[in-house]
């Protein structure tokens, strides 16, 4: 072989050896924006909020792969035990009022085991028609007073067994998802004091409609 063609083949061996370090390098690049981007929307999915997406991915982009692999890994197993939380009503951050409500009535009626003449009361349905059976038998004359105030007053009585201390009222309120973790001396005093009217108002919302 002529030393033109021996240089030829080893410039051309350098030039692929240059080439797949470069594409290399591309993969690698590609394969951390990947990373980043997937983190991303894991990370508004768990938040459930609009971040600024430019600030997150400058933090991201500091991170070699290892770290965003544990990172992403971390944040599915955050994720999972957020909605395992939600989904037992026992969430520690803030819900809209439309999921609160559920988990306040799911707590209501575990309360709620048996009847007035101590039988079962395995479903739903009965649950709620021992509650307005009582509540009518016992305190309230439909269309003489106000409904609201008359199931806040029965409820105070203990009428059913639901919280009634004030430090598990506020507990019961984080874990409802009614409120945030941590509140202020404001916010608790303002659950504790209008714990009663809430209550009466949830178990007003799902009282059967008259056909």
């Amino acid at each position: 072989m002529s030393n033109v063609n021996q240089g030829l083949v080893k410039m051309f061996k350098t030039i692929n050896k240059i080439s797949n370090e470069h594409q290399k390098h591309l993969d690698k690049l590609n394969n951390k924006h990947q990373s980043i981007v997937e983190l991303e929307v894991l990370f508004r999915e768990l938040q459930d909020s609009d971040n600024s997406y430019d600030i997150f991915y400058e933090i991201c982009t500091a991170l070699d792969m290892k770290q965003l692999k544990f990172i992403k890994s971390e944040t599915k197993k955050l994720i999972k035990e957020e909605k395992k939380k939600i989904t037992k009503g026992e969430t520690m951050t803030k819900l809209h009022h439309t999921e609160y409500k559920k988990n306040y009535k799911k707590y209501i009626l575990s309360t709620i085991e048996t009847g007035i003449n101590d039988e079962p009361l395995k479903t739903d349905e009965q649950k709620i028609k021992y509650i307005f059976d009582r509540f009518y038998s016992e305190y309230y004359i439909p269309g003489k007073g106000n409904k609201q105030k008359a199931m806040s007053e029965w409820l105070s009585g203990l009428a059913l067994d639901i919280e009634y201390y004030y430090s598990d009222i506020v507990n019961l309120a984080i874990k409802m998802g009614s409120i945030n973790p941590d509140p202020d001396d404001k916010l608790r005093n303002k659950v504790e004091q209008g714990y009663f009217d809430f209550m009466a108002n949830i178990i007003l919302s799902f009282e059967p409609k008259e056909v």
